[in-house]
């Protein structure tokens, strides 16, 4: 029941990533492109909680909005969280579930599962990512 909510809001938001896509537009990707992100993330941690993998398909979703995104060249461009008042951005909500899916969460409770949520959420903001490594001034040995 709970997947199927996430799914809906997912789809949602997809639609909209969609008609902004076809009307070559780019102003609400970022927002929009997050809160595909978002569901598609929350759907995976129901799964988790659940005891159950997430599905092969919500890992397209979330590899394939995020790619749009970072083409466009938006990712780190901010929104507003929707409970929290704070602000976040593709790349940080995108790293939380990459980040999370790497905790092996399979094997973790549900409180576990949302404590390590509770501190992504603080980390990621520290996480920075690019279609080419950063240069670096000196070689290292």
């Amino acid at each position: 029941m709970c997947t199927a909510l996430w799914d809906a809001l997912s789809t949602g938001y997809q639609h909209c990533v969609q008609a902004i896509v076809e009307r070559a537009g780019g102003l609400n990707i970022p927002l929009v492109g997050q809160r595909v992100l978002w569901c598609t993330g929350e759907k995976m941690v129901t799964c988790y909680q659940a005891y159950q993998d997430a599905g092969e398909q919500e890992w397209k979703v979330l590899h394939r909005v995020y790619a749009l995104v970072e083409e466009r060249g938006k990712t780190r461009r901010k929104s507003p969280i929707l409970s929290q008042g704070a602000e976040t951005n593709c790349m940080e909500t995108y790293a939380q579930v990459l980040l999370l899916d790497l905790s092996n969460p399979g094997k973790l409770t549900p409180r576990q599962i949302e404590l390590i949520s509770v501190w992504l959420e603080r980390w990621t903001r520290k996480v920075r990512s690019g279609v080419s490594p950063p240069i670096r001034a000196t070689p290292r040995p």
